[in-house]
């Protein structure tokens, strides 16, 4: 008998996420390979191994998933780092073979030349396509795994889903649409990495309904259509490989949403990515009903993430980036058009992100005034962006020059310090809830949460809250990149003075006398015994008396 252990180090790719609450396709592929192979694998995750929680030496083989090209910053977890890679392979003494962008792209990788001394074997091209052959005895090589793989891999190993941590919630299937780049033949953008991966190969529609739903039979509600580096050139028609020009397919999308909710209509997300201004600029007709159905078959919270990465002419020339500001400008208007207005759980239908990378080449002074003026425009015309993501330019296909710390931390501040709680107060404003939030770890006195999605809003709560629950939050507050909110169930008379003080305009005295007079058999009886306006408006707006399990919820410090 053999023993597979599929160790995920988490990977952050342009096109596909895999971080907690995340769970990419590599690892499901590969354990759809090993049992197309024969055998079977069990799959632990690398926080699984930073706890200790793994018994590796009943193992035979080792396959070890890394690779964050475009990391962020992570609310519960992180990927893998070089040296957890390097220790992880120091302590198996088995076969070790590392996979996913870490192994396919180590040519790039400068820090990943170093794993070759403690890794067997390096999974190349598609991991799963290389593991498969490895458990054939076949030569494995260099390769793209066949369509027919394609078709096999996804749902036969569809069911290690139920040995992640976070299954079944808030756990969320990455599923790729297509993989590749439609600006392949121009080089695509100098800094990313998916015009590596060669021109677009297309997932049929039946596939990746048929992936979705043994995910679904699987315990799976919630889902992010990923891979692709576009959504609206999925199934496109090809106009101009050697330009990158594909017109958009209306009825291909319909087709896949539509056959998705028929096949799985428990489904509780389903969330898309990446979007090309570009394409919806130049292709407008197409593209507005796109986003009509992206706004009909999507829930609520959705995001599609726009590359325009800087608004200087000079760095869009000098790094072949895909869309000029006044094309992202366009995009982001078609998309408020339709998708702005607040969905079933508090949060707007469809709205558009945007990213920055700061170091790319041409880059001056002059790029980051830009990049603000493009961002006041944004204000000016009243339109509403979800997030803006801004990262410095990582060396994956081009050593980049020094960057302008200076500039990037003083744009940065801007766009964090005014720019995003400007966003906040626009598309979340006081008072309004936010359904279903889910509450992800206490810091110090806080609890935090957040939706379940692609790109979900933290929420702080002034007090703790027992992780794991959901919550409905009535928002009091608007942060930099998160909000403050009161679970709308927060109710005076069961809570505990060591949270009652803790609330806005409430202070010891307030909190004491509040302890002291109740139970309240109306909310507005304390008005009565509190000679604050500031404290009484709050805790009328904020807080109930009815009989509640609330208190099962929250987190008190004795």
């Amino acid at each position: 008998m053999v023993n597979i252990a599929i160790l995920d180090g988490y990977v952050d790719e342009p096109a596909i996420f895999g971080v907690p609450p995340f769970i990419s396709p590599y690892p499901r592929y590969i354990a759809g390979a090993i049992v197309k192979a024969g055998y079977k694998a069990d799959y632990y995750t690398i926080d699984q191994w930073r706890n200790k929680k793994i018994l590796m030496k009943k193992y035979d083989y080792l396959i070890a998933i890394g690779g964050a090209i475009v990391p962020g910053k992570y609310l519960r977890s992180s990927p893998a780092s070089i040296k957890e890679l390097q220790k992880i392979a120091n302590e198996f003494y088995g076969t070790k073979i590392l996979a996913g962008p870490v192994s396919g792209f180590s040519y790039n990788f400068k820090e990943a030349h170093e794993l070759k001394k403690h890794y067997d074997y390096f999974a190349i091209g598609d991991p799963d396509a290389w593991i498969y052959d490895f458990f054939t005895n076949v030569n494995p090589v260099r390769r793209e795994r066949t369509n027919e793989e394609w078709k096999e891999f996804p749902l036969l190993g569809a069911n290690i889903v139920n040995m992640h941590p976070d299954y079944p919630i808030p756990l969320i299937a990455e599923i790729e649409m297509y993989k590749g780049c439609i600006r392949y033949a121009s080089g695509g953008c100098l800094f990313c990495s998916e015009v590596l991966y060669g021109k677009p190969r297309t997932r049929e529609i039946e596939d990746i309904q048929k992936e979705i739903n043994a995910l679904y039979k699987n315990g799976i509600v919630n889902f992010r259509l990923g891979g692709a580096t576009c959504i609206f050139t999925y199934m496109a028609e090809e106009i101009s490989l050697k330009e990158g020009n594909f017109k958009p397919n209306p009825n291909a999308l319909s087709q896949l949403f539509k056959g998705i909710w028929k096949q799985s209509p428990g489904i509780k997300v389903l969330h898309t990515d990446n979007a090309n201004p570009n394409v919806i600029a130049s292709y407008p007709t197409e593209s507005e009903k796109i986003i009509e159905i992206l706004v009909d078959y999507t829930t609520p919270g959705n995001v599609l993430s726009f590359g325009l990465e800087s608004a200087d002419p000079v760095v869009k020339e000098k790094n072949n980036l895909n869309a000029t500001p006044e094309e992202v400008l366009f995009a982001i208007s078609l998309v408020n058009k339709h998708g702005k207005h607040i969905g079933t759980n508090g949060m707007p239908k469809l709205l558009p992100g945007i990213n920055f990378i700061g170091g790319l080449e041409g880059e001056t002074d002059e790029s980051y005034s830009l990049n603000k003026k493009f961002l006041e425009e944004i204000i000016d015309r009243d339109l509403i962006v979800r997030r803006v993501n801004i990262r410095q330019v990582a060396p994956v296909r081009h050593k980049f020059k020094k960057l302008n710390k200076k500039r990037f931390f003083e744009f940065k501040d801007y766009v964090r310090g005014y720019f995003d709680s400007m966003m906040l107060q626009r598309m979340l404003p006081i008072g309004n809830v936010v359904k279903e939030v889910f509450i992800e770890l206490n810091i110090g006195e806080e609890a935090y949460g957040r939706q379940i999605g692609t790109y979900p809003l933290l929420i702080k709560f002034p007090y703790k809250i027992k992780p794991s629950c959901f919550v409905n939050a009535k928002i009091f507050a608007h942060g930099s990149r998160s909000v403050h909110g009161i679970d709308t169930e927060f109710n005076l008379n069961q809570a505990p003075y060591s949270i009652i003080k803790r609330l806005p305009a409430i202070n010891n005295k307030i909190a004491i006398s509040i302890i002291r007079n109740r139970p309240f058999n109306d909310i507005k009886e304390i008005s009565k015994i509190i000679n604050d306006n500031n404290a009484v408006a709050f805790l009328s707006n904020y807080t109930t008396i009815n009989e509640t399990s609330w208190k099962d919820k929250i987190v008190v410090n004795m």
